[in-house]
């Protein structure tokens, strides 16, 4: 008998907070996310850690500042490891990564070598419905992650499915939902 699917929430764990342990409000079971004082951005991690099988969870835009969402990355991380100690050089190499998203003002996937930060290289072109700058709020990103294929698509609001492409070379054995988020901003994560 498989296992029971587990319903995606913000994880709670002080010790995940990398700077700042008191800057979330969470509500909604968990569900919702609100970030409240702090300098520029700041990771948050959602639970469980997907190791095996097939999942779908999302991400909607509650709040954001000016609805510009220049704050925001919402994706998907290593759940084993927060950085990588490397060169530029290695950095842009793509079989280097932690972190793998979608950065909302612009559309651009991006591949980060730091959890805490957008360090990141930019790979393809910005999607069409990605670029959600003055458009956030309401907006929901799903996140299709296939641990046994080694494969992670996302879908911004209903247009079609894109590779995340993440190197099967570097495919960490365990992913979290992820995301860097500004100032008064809102999230919420659900799924199974």
């Amino acid at each position: 008998m498989p296992p029971a699917k587990v319903q995606f929430q913000w994880d709670e764990d002080p010790d995940l907070a990398i700077d700042y342990p008191t800057n979330f409000d969470f509500s909604n079971k968990g569900q919702k996310l609100r970030r409240r004082i702090g300098e520029d951005i700041e990771p948050a991690f959602g639970k469980p850690v997907m190791r095996t099988g097939q999942h779908t969870f999302s991400f909607q835009i509650n709040q954001c500042w000016d609805n510009r969402a220049d704050s925001l990355v919402l994706g998907v991380c290593d759940a084993d490891k927060e950085k990588l100690y490397i060169g530029w050089k290695e950095a842009m190499d793509p079989a280097n990564g932690v972190a793998w998203g979608i950065y909302c003002i612009s559309g651009t996937l991006l591949r980060c070598v730091d959890i805490t930060e957008k360090n990141a290289a930019g790979h393809g072109k910005p999607l069409m419905q990605g670029n959600l700058f003055k458009r956030a709020r309401g907006a929901v990103v799903r996140f299709f992650v296939d641990m046994d294929e080694k494969k992670v698509e996302l879908q911004v609001n209903n247009d079609e499915r894109v590779d995340l492409e993440i190197e099967r070379s570097c495919f960490p054995a365990g992913l979290r939902p992820w995301i860097l988020i500004g100032n008064a901003d809102s999230i919420s994560i659900s799924g199974t």
